[in-house]
């Protein structure tokens, strides 16, 4: 399934997480994979606003299209639009969230973070990869406020953060990476072993 996004010129959108993308003028194509019968898949888009005067509307456009599984015709869900509108930062702050979608965003952002401060790890960079956390937890703590098990991911990333000037070994590397990878794209671990939780790993 590809998932497609249109967006005005003068807005720029990008994927959080390790999708296969393509961007392009005005569109940006998230390719999703297969799509299991009961499976939900959350794609998690960051949107960089131009400013503006209060009222302000800003128009996306929403795709999908596919194969069926038995090779037949093509399936094309959409187009639909969703607006945002610029407000002031109180009108803006004082909207009910959606908690759900909040909380896929935070697992999105924490992922994302969590593997580019492994890839600065493995590069020896650590000092790098303490600061670059630093400044994601300036912007995601306030995020977080108010989505149940976001403390968390919170949490997890603290700890990540405290340790990630140390040199780690190799498999620990990986397994922070590849939970991240699954945990972004709505995946499950399916070894039979369970995977260390990073509050376990880092404590």
């Amino acid at each position: 399934m590809t998932l497609r996004v249109t967006v005005p010129a003068n807005l720029r959108a990008e994927v959080v997480g390790p999708w296969a993308n393509a961007a392009l003028p005005g569109l940006i194509e998230v390719m999703v994979g297969s799509l299991m019968p009961e499976q939900t898949k959350r794609v998690v888009f960051r949107l960089h606003c131009p400013s503006g005067t209060p009222g302000t509307t800003i128009l996306l456009g929403i795709s999908a299209g596919s194969a069926a599984p038995d090779g037949g015709d093509a399936i094309e869900a959409g187009p639909v639009e969703a607006e945002l509108v610029l407000v002031r930062g109180a009108e803006n702050s004082s909207q009910a969230r959606d908690a759900a979608r909040s909380l896929s965003v935070m697992q999105a952002w924490q992922a994302e973070a969590l593997r580019r401060a492994v890839r600065m790890n493995r590069d020896g960079d650590g000092r790098a990869a303490r600061h670059f956390l630093e400044r994601e937890l300036r912007w995601m703590e306030p995020y977080a406020r108010g989505i149940p098990g976001a403390d968390i991911l919170l949490a997890e990333l603290i700890l990540v953060q405290r340790r990630v000037g140390e040199e780690w070994d190799e498999r620990t590397r990986k397994e922070v990476y590849a939970a991240s990878h699954k945990l972004s794209r709505s995946e499950r671990d399916l070894r039979a072993a369970p995977r260390a939780s990073l509050s376990d790993r880092f404590r």
